[in-house]
């Protein structure tokens, strides 16, 4: 438990930290309620069972004369209304320190979310490629509230249930010590014991439980995702399969976690009540004067009450930590104990203008876990406001190679100077705030055309002008306006499923040109499309040429016959360079490219 506490404490803030603090102030408040109205209870039964233990005891007797009523029935009958407004007091405090649990609890939830959402968008892209988004989507949408929930809560609640029950018990040894002693030695031994053999399976069922929801979400996003193909080829039902068996199996995790969880809790309630029992048939066996074994059972009656639902609390949600510690240690990485804040679409770090040309200089790159580089020994030089093509079969680097341009991945060696400035992971979000991209799968959201074109955007930041002219040089313009009912309001469909695929492309560019790039990177833009459209969308590029720097990468050669130069790739290396009709003439891999092209 201290070191689930001391993780939590890492990773919450100075500010979450005070919050924490003041709720256990409102907590200490609840003891000191819960014992006032256990004592209040005491007394009262006590007085009731033998009306002279108001001379008897000091306590009663300096509230007797402190009541001015003599009439011992009235006193009676004040104590009880005491009693009762204690009590109704004691549920509404009850009610506060709930509200401020749970606001604290879900406040965090909140803040967790947003901090964990931050980390992850803050992360370089080359995190994103050993990384399955089913997986940080669970964490973001499922773990925190897991961590919140499971974790954050019923630590408040094990501290506070720990100060009443501490509280009860320290007035019970002050009226009752024996009796109270072997009961928490009995008790609390029980306790610990039973919590000792559920603990390590309870935190291996929590360690099965978040693999099998990965393998749920990532299911989930397969079928989803891939459900034009999944109805193509029928494979409905082996999906169904699929989900269906890792579903069965989760189930029957959650049910042993719920039975293992409480199985110690019911285990205390039979001996907590078999216990007062016996703690009455004790004092009666004894000949104790009836009085005494009334005001003692009506105490511990009392503070069973009180006891018992602290006990199960206690022990429920110590087997529900033990159960979400896996996802402690999972988020507390990501998290990474600091303040994440996101920088927002403004860009951030020192400036890189492009005024002249990008150089490459001995570029080499290595994916993590890879043997060999998949470039290498790149040195190009890219002119502003011209336009140069990468081309070469399927796995020569040239995408890899754009990343690198975009400023997404850094060189493994090698140099990228932006007019003669090193691009570096401090400068890269500021130099792609001038960097357009257009990949063969335009990404759309399920929103309107003027809120993908000025993708990611809040409504008062959007430029409609902007937004008109970046479709009119993307050649959508006219299908917008003639041929989509509501216009730049139409709402698209998720991934865009409502447009053809030069429409989502076109879409694409004119998302690209939003914000006047400087550099247009296009990588396979044209490659799925058909002969017509790929002409549109080609003479769109050309246009553009003239106002922006180009980067296209194409399988195509029809796409960039007009590019003032094209690099050839092939393994990783730039194995040619030239205009068009230059490569045709010198380059058999061009020419066989060209020869193979449709």
């Amino acid at each position: 438990m201290v070191s689930v506490v001391k993780g939590l404490w890492r990773i919450l803030t100075p500010h979450d930290r005070l919050a924490a603090a003041a709720v256990l102030v409102i907590v200490l408040g609840m003891a000191a309620v819960e014992v006032l109205g256990i004592g209040a209870v005491y007394w009262f039964l006590t007085v009731l069972a033998d009306p002279a233990a108001l001379e008897e005891s000091a306590v009663l007797r300096a509230l007797h004369n402190a009541s001015g009523i003599a009439s011992t029935d009235a006193f009676l009958f004040l104590a009880g209304t005491v009693v009762l407004g204690l009590f109704l007091f004691r549920n509404a405090y009850a009610l506060f320190g709930l509200w401020a649990r749970e606001r604290f609890a879900h406040g965090r939830h909140y803040a967790l979310t947003q901090r964990l959402l931050a980390a992850y968008l803050g992360k370089p892209y080359d995190y994103f490629l050993g990384e399955h988004t089913a997986a940080l989507s669970k964490n973001l949408l499922l773990e925190v509230q897991n961590l919140t929930l499971g974790i954050l809560l019923p630590t408040i609640v094990v501290l506070s249930e720990g100060l009443v029950a501490a509280a009860v018990v320290a007035f019970l040894l002050a009226n009752s010590p024996g009796i109270t002693l072997i009961l928490v030695a009995v008790l609390g031994g029980l306790s610990a014991a039973l919590f000792t053999l559920v603990r390590h399976r309870l935190r291996g069922l929590g360690e099965e439980r978040i693999a099998a929801d990965e393998t749920r979400y990532r299911l989930a996003g397969e079928a989803f995702g891939g459900i034009k193909d999944l109805l193509v080829l029928t494979r409905e039902g082996l999906f169904l399969d699929r989900f269906e068996r890792v579903g069965r199996r989760y189930a029957r995790l959650q049910v042993a976690y719920q039975v293992l969880r409480n199985v110690p809790h019911y285990t205390m309630e039979s001996f907590a009540v078999g216990g007062l029992l016996v703690i009455v048939l004790t004092a009666h066996a004894g000949g104790g004067d009836i009085g005494d074994v009334v005001g003692l059972a009506g105490l511990y009656a009392a503070a069973s009450y009180r006891l018992m639902p602290c006990l199960r609390n206690i022990l429920g949600e110590l087997g529900c930590i033990r159960h979400h510690v896996p996802v402690l240690e999972r988020l507390s990485a990501d998290l990474d104990g600091g303040v994440r804040r996101a920088t927002g679409h403004r860009p951030v770090g020192p400036s890189l203008p492009f005024e002249r040309e990008i150089l490459l200089r001995g570029v080499g790159f290595r994916y993590p876990g890879r043997r060999g580089r998949v470039i290498e020994g790149i040195d190009l030089a890219i002119v502003r406001n011209r336009a140069i093509a990468l081309v070469g079969p399927t796995g020569s680097g040239k995408t890899t190679l754009a990343d690198i341009l975009l400023g997404l991945l850094s060189p493994s060696e090698g140099a990228v100077l932006v007019d003669g400035v090193p691009l570096t992971p401090a400068n890269a979000r500021a130099w792609r705030a001038q960097v357009g991209y257009v990949p063969q799968g335009v990404f759309l959201a399920d929103d309107t055309v003027t809120r993908n074109i000025a993708f990611g955007l809040p409504d008062d930041e959007i430029d409609a002008a902007a937004v008109r002219a970046a479709a009119r040089l993307a050649h959508i313009d006219g299908f917008i306006e003639g041929e989509l009912a509501e216009g730049y309001d139409t709402v698209i469909g998720e991934r865009g499923v409502r447009l053809s695929g030069g429409q989502r492309q076109r879409l694409g560019i004119a998302r690209a040109l939003y914000h006047r790039p400087r550099l247009l990177v296009l990588d396979e833009a044209t490659s799925a499309l058909d002969g017509r459209t790929e002409g549109v969308i080609s003479a769109a590029i050309r246009e553009l040429g003239e106002e922006v720097t180009l980067v296209v990468i194409a399988h195509r050669l029809s796409t960039v016959q007009d590019c003032d130069e094209i690099h050839v790739m092939d393994r990783g290396r730039v194995v040619a360079s030239g205009t068009y009709d230059r490569l045709m003439a010198s380059s058999p891999l061009f020419r066989e490219m060209a020869r193979a092209a449709p």
